[in-house]
């Protein structure tokens, strides 16, 4: 465990203001052997039933980007409240979709529900066909009410309703070690160009999916444009940035200085390490900040095998219970209003009138064109 100082916390009211959280306490995952009120059902008895169905099917297999703490909560939460366990196969997105198509093609149907990031449900998968529409799984009225959601609508994040973006992460980019680059020394993307930073930034690579291919398309789509961003990423590569494919290894690199800078670190190892008290912070930039789920969407194959537990496991992960538990061990807020955040709120706080770009289907969609252009760009560091 890391020996450093606690990490700061800044302004809770402001990400209270983002979240628009209701002040309540919410409930967490119940003990074993400690009875808990059935949610409210869209019919008497619908919720019992299903669980009756469900337990006959034993287990959901989830496919999963997901780290080992969150895997290990749901996996206790679910099995201690309904008696079913949840079987994950966990790995990057792009290794996930391989599997899971490699299955297909053998004719095997394996997966209920995968767990990762926007594209690599809606960029890799669904083109392919193996998604199903999420609303008519839906029935528990808490979570099909907009009300209880940000933005007073459900998040799904394509307009077919395939992939449903639980997580509202404010993404920041750029991290710092804070007894290795102060405060205010980056404040730009174009910043990260000057020579003082030469081989010592650590890249997530940029050409597969992940956080960051997902930076380099906000540049190119939503904050500048393609010329614009290409040459970012010219210059970017005569920085000799150390490229790597393992993120929570970057994270800790960071951590321990051997990179003072991290560029497209993963949020949700960020707030693993914050946690643990690492001299670490994000870095805000004044072109603005992404919101969006990270790696918390998720999506159900069609012909699953266990169609009932998938069916339960869908609907309780999205009640307020399930929410407040996959939000504590994910470290990111949920999308719900009514689920107060148990993290570092230092990672999610705004400032007041920065701006914010949310994630949205056609920039997800332009994320695979982007991994062309950056293995064009980059691959002379790809090692």
């Amino acid at each position: 465990m890391f020996k450093w100082a606690l990490f700061a916390v800044s302004a809770v009211l402001v990400f209270a203001a983002l979240l628009a959280c209701s002040p309540a306490a919410a409930p967490g995952p119940s003990a074993p052997g400690v009875p808990v009120p059935a949610p409210a059902a869209a019919q008497p008895g619908e919720w019992e039933q299903l669980i009756a169905a469900a337990k006959q099917e034993r287990e959901v297999m989830v496919y999963t980007t997901l780290g080992g703490e969150t895997r290990a909560d749901l996996t206790r939460a679910f099995k201690d409240k309904f008696g079913i366990n949840l079987e994950f196969v966990t790995g990057r997105g792009e290794e996930l979709a391989k599997r899971l198509f490699t299955e297909r093609r053998a004719g095997l149907f394996l997966a209920d529900v995968i767990m990762g990031g926007g594209t690599t449900l809606l960029v890799v998968m669904k083109p392919e066909g193996v998604l199903d529409n999420l609303e008519p799984l839906l029935f528990l009225p808490e979570v099909k009410d907009p009300s209880n959601w940000q933005g007073n609508k459900l998040p799904f994040s394509d307009k077919d309703k395939t992939t449903f973006a639980m997580i509202a992460a404010v993404q920041r980019y750029v991290l710092r070690n804070t007894d290795l680059v102060k405060e205010g020394e980056v404040t730009s993307y174009t910043d990260l160009l000057n020579p003082k930073w030469k081989a010592k930034m650590t890249m997530r690579d940029p050409t597969i999916t992940g956080t960051g291919n997902a930076m380099m398309t906000h540049l190119a789509v939503e904050l500048w444009d393609m010329e614009k961003t290409k040459q970012w990423s010219y210059e970017m590569v005569k920085q000799e940035p150390n490229i790597t494919r393992d993120a929570r290894l970057q994270v800790e690199w960071v951590a321990r200085g051997r990179y003072p800078l991290g560029i497209a670190t993963r949020i949700e190892d960020t707030a693993g390490f914050v946690k643990e008290g690492a001299p670490v912070a994000t870095v805000k930039l004044k072109e603005g900040v992404k919101v969006g789920p990270g790696s918390g969407a998720f999506a159900v194959a069609n012909k699953r095998p266990h169609p009932n537990a998938t069916r339960l496991l869908v609907n309780w992960l999205l009640t307020r219970e399930g929410q407040a538990l996959f939000s504590h061990g994910f470290g990111n807020p949920s999308g719900r209003v009514d689920v107060p955040f148990s993290g570092p709120p230092a990672l999610f706080a705004l400032d007041p009138g920065e701006k914010i770009f949310l994630e949205e289907e056609h920039e997800i969609l332009f994320r695979e064109k982007m991994m062309e252009i950056s293995k064009e760009i980059f691959g002379p560091l790809i090692k």
